[in-house]
């Protein structure tokens, strides 16, 4: 992916006489080759400055607006996090309740078994533990069992691409790299499971659950879930493209 050559588009009134910022934004992206970006500044709860570079799709030449909708990917965890505590503050779980309790009373089923027959230290883990991703995953060591979806698909030999419960069931599968609580490494699929816990402990889907307890609270109307399909792309989202295209087998 190359940016095309020339000026690059700029959207948005507020701010546009703020120079410095325009021009080390617009830099930036030359530089390091990024397709666009929205940047928003506010200082003493007043916006100031709010608009769109580059472009939201390169392959259309559409300019990035500054309410183009794009992904805030983990971003989420804290998201996550503060469904956590608020469960927490309800009584309705405890920091120290261990994952695979609550992954049994999801609707799911989710197996505890099979886990603790792949690693007994499964059993040690935590609701703090994936809180502090200390759980014992290490992605540089097992891989991101989050980006594992064609080989989860295959192994599992599943009619469809693999679902979130369909992740959550592989990875009870798999030992852990280390002792829980043994030492921090970051992990994404532990949040997975924080997800599934929210679910089980609040009785309502993740998504509805955070929207209704924390987007609505803080006046987020628009944020939602995002989707992996092309042809799921919300109208208003910008595309996203990698450094250096490629393409990947079909999970079929």
């Amino acid at each position: 992916m190359k940016i095309p050559e020339g000026e690059l588009p700029v959207s948005g009134k507020l701010g546009h006489n703020i120079t410095p910022v325009n021009d080390l934004v617009l830099d930036v992206l030359k530089k390091n080759n990024l397709p666009g970006v929205t940047v928003a500044i506010a200082v003493n709860g007043k916006l100031i400055f709010n608009r769109g570079f580059g472009y939201a799709d390169v392959d259309t030449s559409t300019a990035m607006q500054p309410d183009t909708v794009m992904r805030i990917a983990s971003v989420s965890k804290p998201l996550t996090g503060v469904a956590i505590l608020l469960l927490l503050q309800e009584g309705k779980l405890s920091l120290d309740d261990t994952a695979l309790s609550w992954l049994e009373k999801h609707e799911q089923k989710f197996d505890a078994q099979s886990a603790i027959a792949a690693d007994p230290r499964w059993s040690q883990i935590t609701v703090r533990h994936l809180l502090n991703h200390t759980a014992g995953f290490d992605r540089d060591k097992s891989k991101d069992t989050m980006f594992e979806i064609v080989h989860i698909t295959r192994v599992d030999a599943l009619e469809k691409p693999a679902t979130i419960p369909d992740i959550v069931r592989y990875q009870l599968r798999q030992p852990l790299d280390f002792d829980p609580g043994q030492k921090f490494v970051y992990s994404n699929v532990g949040y997975c499971l924080l997800g599934r816990i929210i679910e089980a402990a609040s009785g309502e889907t993740y998504a509805d659950f955070i929207r209704k307890r924390i987007l609505n609270a803080a006046g987020m109307k628009h944020t939602r879930l995002g989707k992996t399909r092309l042809s799921e792309l919300a109208s208003d989202e910008a595309h996203y493209f990698r450094q250096q295209r490629r393409r990947y087998p079909l999970v079929f």
